[in-house]
C-alpha cells in the first residue's frame, strides 16, 4: 500500500494504492454494486445500510466508532469503475466543509486490480491548521479500510480484525 499525504490550500488529500490478486469486476461488486453492505468486509464500519435508484446506489448509512456518516454517490462509472460519493456527518468537526472518496480500479498486467483511493477534505482555514491532527486520525482507518477490502477480495472473507470486532459486538 501506498499512502500520499497532499496540502493545497484548503483542500487537503489521503491516497491510498494497492494492487490486488481479484479482477476489476470482482472488485467493483463488492466495492460499488453491493455499496450499502460495506460493513460486511470494513472493519472501521459497524453496521450499513443503503438506497439505489434505477438499481444503482445512491445512498448510504454508516455507523462507526466516530459516528454517524451518510454517503452519497457522486459518481457511478461502471464502465471505468470509478464510485466517488461524498460523507456527511454531524459529528465531523465544523472546520471540515466537504469529505468526499474516490476509487478507480484498473486491471494490471498480472490479471488483478489496481485500486486508487482518494480522500479529499476541503477545509476552513482553521482546518489547515487543523489538517496534522485530523490527518494521525483518519489516515488509518483509510489505510485499513483498503487493507480490508483486499483481504476480502483475495480470501473470500473479511478481515481478521472485521472478524474479531464482529465477534465482540455479539453480531
Amino acid at each position: 500500500i501506498t499512502v500520499l499525504f497532499l496540502t493545497t490550500g484548503c483542500a487537503t488529500q489521503i491516497e491510498n494504492r494497492v494492487s490486488i490478486d481479484a479482477t476489476p469486476e470482482q472488485a467493483w461488486a463488492v466495492l460499488a454494486e453491493d455499496f450499502a453492505n460495506v460493513s460486511a468486509w470494513a472493519s472501521e464500519i459497524d453496521h450499513s445500510t443503503g438506497t439505489a435508484q434505477s438499481g444503482v446506489p445512491a445512498t448510504r448509512s454508516c455507523e462507526t466508532s466516530i459516528g454517524g456518516f451518510k454517503e452519497t454517490v457522486l459518481e457511478y462509472d461502471e464502465t471505468n469503475r470509478v464510485l466517488a460519493y461524498r460523507a456527511e456527518s454531524d459529528d465531523m468537526p465544523s472546520f471540515v466543509r466537504e469529505l468526499s472518496n474516490r476509487w478507480t480500479l484498473t486491471p494490471n498486467a498480472d490479471g488483478g486490480t489496481d485500486i486508487h483511493m482518494l480522500l479529499n477534505a476541503d477545509l476552513s482555514p482553521l482546518g489547515t491548521i487543523m489538517w496534522p491532527v485530523m490527518y494521525s486520525q483518519l489516515n488509518g482507518p483509510v489505510s485499513r479500510t483498503v487493507e480490508d477490502l483486499e483481504y476480502y477480495l483475495e480470501n473470500g472473507q473479511p478481515h481478521p480484525r472485521k472478524l474479531a470486532a464482529i465477534e465482540e459486538s455479539g453480531q
